[in-house]
C-alpha cells in the first residue's frame, strides 16, 4: 500500500496504521512516499516497520522500490547492461517522464526538443535560470536538462539556487555544456549539478543519461570526494583536416530528421549572415560580454550542423575573450571566424537543394 505524504484529512502515520488495522491488509507492506528532508518521519516510519519510499519518484524508480520492498530484487527493473547500446530497452525506461530544458537559444531548443519528442518524453522550455525556478515552484520534473551560459541568470547559479529550496533540493540536474570550455565541468560538480552532457547533444548518449537517472543506477558526480574533470581542450586539428560541412553528420545530429535540419541551416543563415559585423561592433564598443555571447552562440550552432571549422575558430575567439587577450589577438581570431563562416554559409547555399 503506497500512502502519499500529504494527505487532506488524515496524517502518515495514522493512514498507515489505518492499513495495519484492516485485517484483511494486515500483512501487506506499507510505503509512505516522503521527501528526504522528513528525517524524524523516515525514522519514525521504520521504527514501526514501514517501508519508506523517497521522493521524487518515477516510474522506473518506483518498481524498482517496491521490488526491492517484495523482496524482487532487481529482476524488474532494467539495468545498465540490459540497456547498453539498445535504443528500445532506452525508450522503453524514458518514455512518459517530464523533463525541464533550460536554454535560450532557440537553435538547440529545437534539436533537443525533437529527441525528447522522438522519445515521448514531456518537455517543458525555460529561457534562463530565472525562469526554471519558477517553472520548479509550480511542478515537478524527473530530470532538468540546464544550460550553462545563459543571460539573466546563468545554469550555475539557478543549480546553486535549487539546492538552497529543501522543497526542490533534491532534483536532479544535468547540466549541458560545450566541452571545449575549460573549466566548465568542475564548475558544474562545483555549482551542484549532478551530471553533465557535453555539446552537441547525441541523442544516443541523451538517452543513455535519461535512462540511467530515471532507472536509478546513477550516482551524483557532486558526491564523489573526486570531482576532478579531465577536460578537453579546444580542436587543435588543422584547419585543412576539418570539413567546412559533414551533412551526413548534420542530419544525424538532427534525429535523422530532414524537415527539421532544412529549418536549422535556414535559421543559422538568418542568424549568422552579420554575425561579425555584430561582434565587432561590440568590441567597439567594449563590450567584450557580447562579443563573447555571440561567439559561444556561433560555436553551438556550428557543432550541432557539423560545421568543424566554425565550431574551431569560434571556440579559439570564445576563450581568447574569456581570457582577457589582447585586442590585436582578438582581432585575428575574428578574421579566421569570418573566412570559416563565410564558407560555411557559401556550402551551406550549394547544398540547400539536398533539403528541398
Amino acid at each position: 500500500v503506497l500512502i502519499d505524504r500529504n494527505l487532506a484529512t488524515v496524517g502518515t502515520l495514522d493512514a498507515a496504521q489505518m492499513v495495519r488495522n484492516t485485517p484483511v491488509l494486515a500483512e501487506v507492506p506499507v510505503a509512505p512516499l516522503l521527501q528526504p528532508q522528513e528525517e524524524n518521519l523516515l525514522k519514525q516510519c521504520r521504527a514501526l516497520g514501514y517501508s519508506p519510499i523517497l521522493k521524487p519518484v518515477t516510474p522506473n524508480s518506483l518498481v524498482r522500490e517496491v521490488s526491492n520492498i517484495l523482496g524482487l530484487g532487481a529482476t524488474a527493473s532494467l539495468t545498465q547492461s540490459d540497456v547498453a547500446g539498445n535504443e528500445e530497452a532506452l525508450l522503453e525506461i524514458i518514455a512518459g517522464s517530464e523533463v525541464l530544458l533550460v536554454e535560450d537559444t532557440p537553435f538547440n531548443q529545437e534539436i533537443a526538443t525533437e529527441f525528447f519528442n522522438q522519445a515521448n518524453v514531456k518537455v517543458t522550455l525555460a529561457q534562463n535560470g530565472a525562469e526554471a525556478l519558477g517553472q520548479l515552484e509550480k511542478a515537478h520534473f524527473d530530470l532538468v536538462f540546464m544550460d550553462c551560459q545563459m543571460p539573466v541568470m546563468d545554469g550555475f547559479e539557478a543549480t546553486k539556487r535549487i539546492r538552497e529550496k529543501p522543497e526542490i533540493a533534491t532534483t536532479v540536474v544535468i547540466a549541458m555544456t560545450a566541452n571545449a570550455m575549460k573549466g566548465d565541468k568542475e564548475r558544474c560538480i562545483a555549482a551542484g549539478m549532478d551530471d553533465y552532457l557535453s555539446k552537441p547533444i547525441v541523442r544516443e548518449n541523451l538517452y543513455s543519461t535519461m535512462a540511467r537517472w530515471l532507472s536509478g543506477e546513477a550516482t551524483s558526480k557532486r558526491t564523489k570526494a573526486d570531482s576532478a574533470v579531465p577536460e578537453e581542450s579546444v580542436n587543435e586539428t588543422s584547419a585543412d583536416e576539418l570539413p567546412v560541412f559533414d551533412a551526413e553528420l548534420a542530419l544525424e545530429r538532427a534525429g535523422d530528421n530532414e524537415d527539421l535540419l532544412e529549418e536549422l541551416v535556414s535559421r543559422f543563415e538568418q542568424e549568422n549572415s552579420d554575425v561579425i559585423d555584430r561582434i565587432l561592433d561590440a568590441l567597439d564598443a567594449e563590450d567584450r560580454e557580447t562579443a563573447h555571447r555571440l561567439a559561444h552562440t556561433v560555436k553551438g550552432m556550428a557543432a550541432s550542423l557539423a560545421g568543424a571549422e566554425v565550431e574551431r575558430t569560434a571556440g579559439i575567439l570564445e576563450e581568447a575573450l574569456a581570457s582577457g587577450a589582447v585586442s590585436t589577438q582578438i582581432e585575428r581570431h575574428v578574421c579566421s571566424l569570418d573566412t570559416a563562416l563565410t564558407c560555411l554559409l557559401n556550402e551551406l547555399k550549394s547544398e540547400q537543394g539536398e533539403y528541398q
